[in-house]
Protein backbone atom coordinates (compact mmCIF):
# COMPACT_ATOMS: atom_id res chain seq x y z
CA UNK A 1 0.00 0.00 0.00
CA UNK A 2 1.23 3.23 -1.11
CA UNK A 3 1.74 6.73 0.78
CA UNK A 4 -1.23 7.93 -1.18
CA UNK A 5 -3.28 4.17 -1.16
CA UNK A 6 -6.53 4.50 1.08
CA UNK A 7 -8.13 1.50 2.89
CA UNK A 8 -11.22 0.69 0.93
CA UNK A 9 -13.85 2.10 3.83
CA UNK A 10 -11.80 4.79 3.90
CA UNK A 11 -11.56 5.26 -0.01
CA UNK A 12 -15.58 4.76 -0.75
CA UNK A 13 -15.91 7.65 2.66
CA UNK A 14 -13.75 9.78 0.29
CA UNK A 15 -16.26 8.68 -2.95
CA UNK A 16 -19.49 10.53 -0.83
CA UNK A 17 -17.20 13.55 0.61
CA UNK A 18 -19.93 15.91 -1.12
CA UNK A 19 -22.74 14.00 0.88
CA UNK A 20 -21.06 14.82 3.73
CA UNK A 21 -20.37 18.27 3.38
CA UNK A 22 -24.21 18.69 2.20
CA UNK A 23 -25.34 16.95 5.42
CA UNK A 24 -22.52 19.46 7.62
CA UNK A 25 -24.43 22.39 6.20
CA UNK A 26 -27.84 21.34 6.58
CA UNK A 27 -27.73 20.30 10.25
CA UNK A 28 -25.63 23.99 10.57
CA UNK A 29 -28.42 25.38 9.15
CA UNK A 30 -31.09 23.62 11.68
CA UNK A 31 -29.12 24.68 14.19
CA UNK A 32 -29.10 28.53 13.42
CA UNK A 33 -32.92 28.47 12.95
CA UNK A 34 -32.92 26.52 16.44
CA UNK A 35 -30.71 29.41 17.98
CA UNK A 36 -32.70 32.28 16.67
CA UNK A 37 -35.79 30.41 17.72
CA UNK A 38 -34.69 28.74 20.69
CA UNK A 39 -37.84 28.09 22.55
CA UNK A 40 -40.12 27.15 19.97
CA UNK A 41 -36.98 24.63 19.25
CA UNK A 42 -37.41 23.31 22.18
CA UNK A 43 -41.17 22.95 22.36
CA UNK A 44 -40.87 21.24 19.03
CA UNK A 45 -38.11 18.98 20.05
CA UNK A 46 -40.44 17.70 22.58
CA UNK A 47 -43.54 17.49 20.92
CA UNK A 48 -41.15 15.29 17.71
CA UNK A 49 -40.15 12.76 20.75
CA UNK A 50 -43.82 12.16 21.90
CA UNK A 51 -44.94 11.55 18.44
CA UNK A 52 -42.15 9.23 17.64
CA UNK A 53 -43.42 7.46 21.13
CA UNK A 54 -46.73 7.64 19.76
CA UNK A 55 -45.52 6.16 16.33
CA UNK A 56 -43.62 3.63 18.10
CA UNK A 57 -46.34 2.80 20.90
CA UNK A 58 -49.09 2.11 17.90
CA UNK A 59 -45.99 0.14 16.01
CA UNK A 60 -45.32 -2.05 18.68
CA UNK A 61 -48.51 -2.63 20.00
CA UNK A 62 -50.03 -3.81 16.42
CA UNK A 63 -46.96 -6.14 16.37
CA UNK A 64 -47.82 -7.53 19.51
CA UNK A 65 -51.55 -8.16 18.25
CA UNK A 66 -49.54 -9.69 14.97
CA UNK A 67 -47.50 -11.73 16.50
CA UNK A 68 -50.05 -12.60 19.78
CA UNK A 69 -48.66 -16.34 19.51
CA UNK A 70 -45.19 -15.10 19.77
CA UNK A 71 -44.12 -15.82 23.72
CA UNK A 72 -43.24 -12.07 24.27
CA UNK A 73 -45.95 -10.45 22.66
CA UNK A 74 -47.86 -9.53 26.15
CA UNK A 75 -44.33 -7.56 26.75
CA UNK A 76 -44.46 -5.82 23.49
CA UNK A 77 -48.27 -4.52 24.20
CA UNK A 78 -47.63 -3.17 27.41
CA UNK A 79 -44.72 -1.51 25.84
CA UNK A 80 -46.16 -0.08 22.82
CA UNK A 81 -49.04 0.94 25.54
CA UNK A 82 -46.82 2.83 27.56
CA UNK A 83 -45.36 4.19 24.34
CA UNK A 84 -48.79 5.79 23.36
CA UNK A 85 -49.52 6.81 27.32
CA UNK A 86 -46.07 8.64 27.76
CA UNK A 87 -46.09 10.68 23.79
CA UNK A 88 -49.44 11.49 24.55
CA UNK A 89 -48.37 12.93 28.22
CA UNK A 90 -45.57 15.22 26.58
CA UNK A 91 -47.84 16.67 23.27
CA UNK A 92 -50.34 17.31 26.10
CA UNK A 93 -47.87 19.20 28.48
CA UNK A 94 -44.82 20.23 26.64
CA UNK A 95 -43.80 22.02 28.88
CA UNK A 96 -43.55 20.06 31.36
CA UNK A 97 -41.67 17.49 29.06
CA UNK A 98 -39.23 20.58 28.43
CA UNK A 99 -38.02 20.60 31.53
CA UNK A 100 -37.76 16.67 32.19
CA UNK A 101 -36.09 16.56 28.52
CA UNK A 102 -33.36 19.03 29.34
CA UNK A 103 -32.30 16.99 31.87
CA UNK A 104 -31.99 14.05 29.47
CA UNK A 105 -30.77 16.25 27.31
CA UNK A 106 -27.96 17.10 29.68
CA UNK A 107 -27.32 13.50 29.76
CA UNK A 108 -27.11 12.41 26.34
CA UNK A 109 -25.10 15.48 25.40
CA UNK A 110 -22.48 14.94 27.99
CA UNK A 111 -22.34 10.85 27.56
CA UNK A 112 -22.65 11.51 24.02
CA UNK A 113 -19.81 14.14 23.75
CA UNK A 114 -17.39 11.68 25.99
CA UNK A 115 -17.65 8.89 23.77
CA UNK A 116 -16.79 11.21 20.65
CA UNK A 117 -14.08 12.66 22.18
CA UNK A 118 -12.78 8.97 22.69
CA UNK A 119 -13.71 7.82 19.71
CA UNK A 120 -11.84 10.55 17.67
CA UNK A 121 -8.91 10.15 20.19
CA UNK A 122 -8.37 6.34 19.76
CA UNK A 123 -9.57 5.91 15.90
CA UNK A 124 -7.61 9.29 14.61
CA UNK A 125 -10.15 8.82 11.39
CA UNK A 126 -9.23 11.58 9.03
CA UNK A 127 -11.17 15.30 10.05
CA UNK A 128 -10.59 13.65 13.95
CA UNK A 129 -9.55 17.25 15.21
CA UNK A 130 -13.29 18.56 14.06
CA UNK A 131 -14.84 15.44 15.97
CA UNK A 132 -12.92 16.21 19.26
CA UNK A 133 -13.88 19.99 19.28
CA UNK A 134 -17.63 18.67 18.77
CA UNK A 135 -17.47 16.05 21.41
CA UNK A 136 -15.67 18.28 23.80
CA UNK A 137 -18.54 21.06 22.77
CA UNK A 138 -20.86 18.56 23.85
CA UNK A 139 -19.59 17.59 27.13
CA UNK A 140 -19.45 21.39 28.06
CA UNK A 141 -23.00 21.62 26.81
CA UNK A 142 -24.25 19.24 28.54
CA UNK A 143 -22.46 19.81 32.51
CA UNK A 144 -23.74 23.59 31.62
CA UNK A 145 -27.10 22.29 31.17
CA UNK A 146 -27.46 20.21 34.59
CA UNK A 147 -25.80 23.40 36.38
CA UNK A 148 -28.94 25.56 35.57
CA UNK A 149 -31.56 23.02 35.48
CA UNK A 150 -34.46 23.55 35.72
CA UNK A 151 -34.72 27.34 35.34
CA UNK A 152 -33.63 27.90 32.45
CA UNK A 153 -35.16 24.97 30.48
CA UNK A 154 -37.75 27.16 28.71
CA UNK A 155 -35.40 28.56 25.81
CA UNK A 156 -31.81 27.08 27.28
CA UNK A 157 -32.57 23.42 25.70
CA UNK A 158 -33.21 25.03 22.72
CA UNK A 159 -29.89 27.05 22.75
CA UNK A 160 -28.19 23.95 23.49
CA UNK A 161 -29.90 21.51 20.67
CA UNK A 162 -28.75 24.81 18.22
CA UNK A 163 -25.32 24.79 19.35
CA UNK A 164 -25.47 21.15 19.20
CA UNK A 165 -26.54 21.04 15.62
CA UNK A 166 -24.68 23.60 14.48
CA UNK A 167 -21.27 22.15 15.71
CA UNK A 168 -21.78 18.61 14.60
CA UNK A 169 -22.51 20.72 10.91
CA UNK A 170 -19.04 21.50 11.43
CA UNK A 171 -17.62 18.43 12.42
CA UNK A 172 -18.84 16.33 9.24
CA UNK A 173 -18.28 19.54 7.04
CA UNK A 174 -14.57 19.42 8.18
CA UNK A 175 -14.32 15.34 7.81
CA UNK A 176 -15.95 16.63 4.11
CA UNK A 177 -13.44 18.74 3.19
CA UNK A 178 -10.67 16.90 4.57
CA UNK A 179 -11.90 13.84 2.77
CA UNK A 180 -12.16 15.81 -0.48
CA UNK A 181 -8.39 16.99 0.22
CA UNK A 182 -7.35 13.54 0.54
CA UNK A 183 -9.07 12.77 -2.94
CA UNK A 184 -7.15 15.87 -4.55
CA UNK A 185 -3.95 14.60 -3.07
CA UNK A 186 -4.69 10.52 -4.11
CA UNK A 187 -5.25 11.96 -7.82
CA UNK A 188 -2.62 13.77 -8.03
Amino acid sequence: MSLHTLPPDLAESRRLWFLFFLLGVLLSLAGIVALVYATTAAVVSVLIWGWLLIGRGILEAGFAIWTRHFSASLLHLLLGVVGIVIGVLIISHPDKAVDALTLLLAAFLLIGGLLQVLGALFILFPGWIYSLTSGLLGVVIGVIIWRHWPDDSDWFIGICVGIELFSRGGAWVGVALNLKNRRAKTLT
